[in-house]
């Protein structure tokens, strides 16, 4: 499936975003102003049990998203259409439908890059958790994306070097 205004590259910052519910309401933050509504998107627990949410873009929000990832980058409104997603927890979303995903065993792979297998992982550091997309397995293959949230308050650390370093 074609994703209109996304070109499919080796930089996925446009491709690849942070989503959290808050209120109900679902907020996008990701480097790409050219989001329409209707665009598919998948999100992706990373938490284990890993899974997959499906979502459509509905429309611009208007200040962005205000506490998630990076407020300087574009937001959008998403609606859930098939699962549902945990209230204040950082997904990872994925501009492409969720037909590319599969679960095996609690693990969520798919084809993010132009090629091979891409797999997700979250971890924390002192006071955010750094999600990351992987051309392979966690911490094991190249790290494609990283994206860092910060929650505000102390947590127990769980990263490795490679989660982190740039």
């Amino acid at each position: 499936m074609a994703c209109a205004g996304i070109a499919w590259g080796a930089d996925l910052s446009a491709e690849i975003g942070v989503a959290v519910q808050k209120d109900g309401a679902v907020c996008l933050s990701i480097a790409n102003p050219k989001l329409a509504a209707g665009q598919a998107m998948t999100l992706v627990v990373p938490d284990r049990p890993q899974s997959v949410i499906e979502a459509v873009v509905v429309s611009a929000a208007d200040q962005g998203c205000p506490g998630v990832a990076n407020p300087v980058q574009p937001g959008y409104r998403l609606r859930i259409s098939k699962g549902s997603a945990p209230d204040f927890q950082p997904l990872i979303a994925v501009a492409r439908d969720a037909g590319r995903f599969a679960v095996r065993n609690g693990v969520v792979t798919g084809r993010v890059a132009a090629k091979g297998t891409q797999s997700f992982r979250t971890c924390t550091s002192a006071e955010g958790v750094h999600l990351t997309v992987w051309d392979g397995a966690p911490l094991k293959g190249k790290r494609l994306w990283h994206q860092y949230y910060y929650l505000g308050m102390d947590v127990e650390q769980s990263c490795k070097a490679k989660d982190t370093v740039e």
